[in-house]
Parts: C-alpha cells; sequence; structure tokens
C-alpha cells in the first residue's frame, strides 16, 4: 500500500479513536503521532545521506576532470586529501544510509503493530457503540432464497422512549 494510503487509513482511524475520550484512547493516539514522527525523521535522514552520496561522486567526479594530476595514476589522485575526504564522506554516507534504512524498517513495522491496534481499538469502538442495533435473516426466506432482515433497535431515550422499547422493521430484499 502506497505512502499516502497509509497516512489516510491512519489519520480515519485516529479520528475514529478520538471519539473514545478515555486514557487508553489518548494513549494510542500519541503512540501513533510518536511513531510517525520516528519514521519521517528516518525517512528525513535518509534523504540527507543519499544526497551527500551524490556530492561525494559529484566532487569525485570534479576532482577527476580538473586536478592536475589526472586519474591516469591512482595512487597519486587518491592520496590528494580532497578525494580522501570525498571517500571517506561518501563511504559514511552510504553506511548511514543503509543503516537508516534498516531503522526505517523497524519503525514501519511498529507504526503498522500501531495501526492495527488502533484498527481493533476503533472495531471495539463502533461495535460499542452500534451494539444496541442487531440484523436477523429469517430463516425460512433465507432457505428460499429472498431475505427479510429484521431490525430490532431500541427506541431513542432523547425521543420519550424508555430505553426498553423494542421496534421491529422489516426490510425485504431480494
Amino acid at each position: 500500500m502506497p505512502t499516502h494510503e497509509y497516512q489516510g487509513e491512519t489519520t480515519f482511524l485516529r479520528q475514529v479513536i478520538a471519539y473514545d475520550n478515555t486514557v487508553e484512547s489518548h494513549d494510542l493516539d500519541q503512540r501513533i503521532t510518536q511513531a510517525q514522527r520516528d519514521a519521517l525523521c528516518v525517512r528525513r535522514a535518509v534523504i540527507v545521506m543519499g544526497l551527500l552520496v551524490v556530492s561525494a561522486v559529484a566532487g569525485l567526479g570534479y576532482a577527476a576532470v580538473l586536478f592536475r594530476h589526472h586519474p591516469l595514476d591512482p595512487v597519486r589522485f587518491f592520496s590528494h586529501p580532497f578525494v580522501k575526504f570525498l571517500c571517506a564522506l561518501g563511504l559514511t554516507a552510504l553506511t548511514c544510509a543503509l543503516a537508516f534504512l534498516a531503522l526505517g524498517a523497524a519503525y514501519r513495522k511498529r507504526l503498522d503493530e500501531r495501526r492495527e491496534e488502533c484498527r481493533r481499538f476503533a472495531t471495539k469502538l463502533i461495535e460499542s457503540r452500534l451494539s444496541h442495533r442487531r440484523i436477523r435473516w429469517l430463516p425460512s426466506e433465507v432457505a428460499e432464497g429472498r431475505r427479510t432482515a429484521i431490525t430490532l433497535e431500541r427506541a431513542d431515550v432523547s425521543t420519550g422512549g424508555t430505553g426498553s422499547d423494542v421496534r421491529a422493521r422489516a426490510d425485504g430484499n431480494r
């Protein structure tokens, strides 16, 4: 799944858990936010290391073309302090980029775990909020290939119902 889809899904899940104003939902939201920050920080570090590698290679190209000691004599070329610096910079940046990529994979895994935890929490929250509504299929009509859903709902307390009143609605579906 592309990154923008992950971000959209995570944003949606965070909005869903925000409806539950509990310590658990706030803690989960903070852990997701921290995991996103960590992943973004590592992604930026990889980009910086990539730029340093490209700069070192460009500097070596510059040195190969413009130095008086043309690279036909590699011993003299690589003994120049500027070339040594560029080689060290390029190798160090490449090593760090690989390490940051591994760290980024670990952070991505942790963010996926937090997202899955958030999915479970959101599912539990939605089920608890919608548990008053039950859909039952009439067995005789399921066997015939027709389905008539009987939806049982509690009466809305705000409209004067007692909460124990039950209304049934049949929806015929073929």
